[in-house]
This record gives structure tokens, C-alpha cells and sequence, in this order.
């Protein structure tokens, strides 16, 4: 009798850690989320304020009713950005320029590998399969391979003077003979997401405004875009791309339940070339 208790316990006691309850639970298994304050960043809490009518205001205008604003939680700088840390950024930007013309400079393919995390296998995305790393493949590897960081150099070292010699100022160029890096080539790179234009909404082929370049309907049911032409490629606002199911985005109901998307999203990653003009040098 306590052998057959026991067992009807236990197995009490596996049906209730059973996850299949039917109800939503999430994702289990995921670490808990402990957010950490950025360094020399300060945590402001979320809150609200009252704006509006005030005392300064004439009464009974009601023209700015007062109202409760909240404003989320934040992070914020403690202080702005110092010469030094400006002056990390710069070393930063030199450093790695002076790591790519090395890297492209020495003649030993192997010595240059070393200023690259390369990997001796990877998945090439134009083979569609692992390849081993080629060290003489220079310009292919220096796109799918970050800097590496970790490889110290010296700018006095002898054998990479002249290989560091375009970065700076030539001869008939410098103040009183003194050799400085060429500010001119400090060029920091860099892209962002345009999120502004990619959340623009649109219809499958786009016809601006359903008319063409005489006047005449050409959709009956577009609607009206405000978002003008892209200034430099032409390419009209909003989303390209039918994500419906079924591609006509009608249901057997008549219903739609389209969902634009977009054919190729690269072109909202946009890429900046900025040059630094440091005094810190």
C-alpha cells in the first residue's frame, strides 16, 4: 500500500511539472534580464510633469489646459565628452587606418594575416559552403574579417615606416620640418538604419498618387502618398514588397490582409564617410 502511495506522489508530482498546460507562458528557459548602467552614463528614472495653464497664463482662455505628461525612463551622459576622450577616439580612427595599410602593405601574405581576426575555416556566403582561409586573398578577407586589435605595432618601427609614410604630411607641406600625421586622411567611416524611410507605407508597384506622367488613372484604388520621390534615386516612397499570403492579399471573404515589406532593405542602411578634424594631435 505505501509502495503504490508512493508511486501515485511521484507521479502527481511529474504531471505538474509538465510545461504542455495550455496556457502562455513564454520562452522558458531564458536568463534572467539584469540591466547594467553604461559606463559614465547615469540612470534617469521615468516620471511625469504637469504642462499647460500655468500662473503667467490669462485665466479662463483654455487655450494650454493643463495636462499630465510622462516621460519614460532614460540613460544620460554624467558629463560631456572630455578633450581626452575625444583624443581616444582620434588614436582610434589613426590606429585603425595605420592597421589597414599595414595589413595591405607587407609583403609576407602570413605576417599579414596576423593584423585580422581571421578563422582557418568559414563559411564563405559565395561558395555556400566552409572554405579554408587563403592568406593571399587579401581584399576578400579584409571584407569578412574584422581588424585584429590584440596585434601591437610601433608607428618608429623600421619596417613599417614606409608603409605608414602616406599618413603623413609630405615634405613640402610640413611646419618647420616637424612630421605630423596629414589630418586630411583621418576619415571615420560608419552607417546607420534609416528607420524613418523603411517604416514609410506604400502599395505593391507604386504609382505616385495612381497617375502617370500625363495625368491619367492609372490605379483606381491608390491612395494618396504625401512622401515625395527619394531625392537622388528616384524610387518612389513606401514598401515594396507583398507579404501576403497568397500574393493578391485577399481572403475567400474578399477580405485583405495584406502586409508590405520590402525587396531589398539595403538601401536603408546608409553608409557615412566623415573626416575628423582633431586638435589633439
Amino acid at each position: 500500500m505505501k509502495k503504490l502511495l508512493l508511486f501515485a506522489v511521484v507521479a502527481i508530482v511529474l504531471a505538474s511539472c509538465s510545461t504542455r498546460t495550455g496556457h502562455l507562458t513564454g520562452v522558458e528557459g531564458r536568463p534572467v534580464y539584469q540591466p547594467q548602467i553604461p559606463l559614465g552614463m547615469v540612470y534617469i528614472h521615468s516620471g511625469g510633469f504637469t504642462m499647460g495653464e500655468n500662473d503667467g497664463d490669462m485665466p479662463f482662455l483654455h487655450q494650454t489646459r493643463a495636462k499630465t505628461v510622462s516621460v519614460q525612463a532614460f540613460y544620460m551622459d554624467q558629463t560631456e565628452i572630455s578633450n581626452n576622450e575625444y583624443r581616444q577616439f582620434v588614436y582610434w580612427v589613426r590606429d585603425s587606418i595605420a592597421r589597414d595599410l599595414i595589413y595591405f602593405g607587407l609583403e609576407e601574405a602570413e605576417e599579414a594575416s596576423r593584423y585580422i581576426n581571421y578563422q582557418d575555416y568559414y563559411y564563405s556566403p559565395d561558395d555556400l559552403e566552409y572554405v579554408e582561409f587563403e592568406a593571399d586573398d587579401r581584399d576578400v578577407n579584409r571584407e569578412l574579417f574584422s581588424l585584429n586589435w590584440d596585434r601591437r605595432f610601433y608607428y618608429n618601427d623600421p619596417e613599417l615606416v614606409p608603409l605608414l609614410a602616406d599618413m603623413y604630411f609630405p615634405e613640402p607641406e610640413r611646419y618647420y620640418g616637424r612630421k605630423e600625421i596629414d589630418t586630411r586622411k583621418l576619415i571615420f567611416e560608419y552607417y546607420w538604419i534609416d528607420y524613418v524611410e523603411a517604416a514609410k507605407r506604400g502599395r505593391i508597384e507604386i504609382v505616385r498618387n495612381g497617375y502617370n506622367n500625363q495625368g491619367i488613372k492609372q490605379v483606381q484604388k491608390h491612395r494618396t502618398l504625401s512622401s515625395p520621390d527619394h531625392p537622388f534615386t528616384g524610387e518612389p516612397g513606401g514598401q515594396d514588397l507583398d507579404l501576403s499570403q497568397g500574393g493578391d492579399g485577399i481572403n475567400k471573404k474578399g477580405q485583405s490582409n495584406a502586409i508590405r515589406g520590402h525587396e531589398n532593405r539595403q538601401r536603408f542602411i546608409i553608409d557615412e564617410k566623415i573626416a575628423v578634424y582633431p586638435d589633439t594631435l
